[in-house]
């Protein structure tokens, strides 16, 4: 059954223009988000998962300050931040 979702013209024109630019249509591109956006659920076990691999094959003194440094680093990457280096620097060489 289809169904009618209601956006505004900006959001219509910009989801129109994206799916124009893939060579699919709206319906496709709409799908297509919905399909790859991960729930918080899902978000929470891919972060355990990464960090049990992590614990197990990389770093098995992997500490919650270490998680909370990689997060804010994550964060800052994502909005373009320049970062000056990298909290606790001596911690990169322990792994090797």
């Amino acid at each position: 059954m289809d169904t009618t979702i209601k956006v505004d013209a900006a959001t219509r024109d910009r989801l129109s223009l994206v799916a124009r630019e893939r060579g699919i249509t709206m319906r496709e591109l709409v799908t297509r988000l919905a399909c790859e956006k991960l729930t918080q659920d899902e978000l929470q076990r891919r972060g355990d998962r990464a960090e049990e691999y992590v614990r197990t094959r990389i770093a098995p003194d992997l500490s919650h300050q270490d998680l909370a440094d990689a997060e804010r680093i994550w964060r800052a990457v994502e909005a373009g931040e320049a970062l000056e280096g990298l909290p606790h620097p001596d911690r990169r060489t322990r792994a090797a």
